[in-house]
């Protein structure tokens, strides 16, 4: 599955513009965390009309270097 989500991911960064957004989850039993704890889930779309792509990734943070 990674070739298909690095493929995809190099597609969203060929085109001029990129959307972002994270939405806040609750994960349970995470490694580290309490259940009150929020987590993120992180949405990318890129790509001209037609051709966008659309990824979500997991991520513990909301720190500046997950977008990055």
């Amino acid at each position: 599955m990674q070739p298909l989500i690095n493929l995809m991911r190099d597609h969203l960064l060929a085109y001029d513009v990129l959307q972002m957004d994270e939405t806040t989850v609750q994960v349970l039993k995470e490694a580290g965390k309490t259940a009150q704890s929020r987590s993120y889930l992180w949405l990318q779309r890129r790509g001209p009309p037609g051709e966008s792509v659309v990824l979500f990734d997991y991520d513990p943070s909301r720190s500046q270097a997950v977008p990055m």
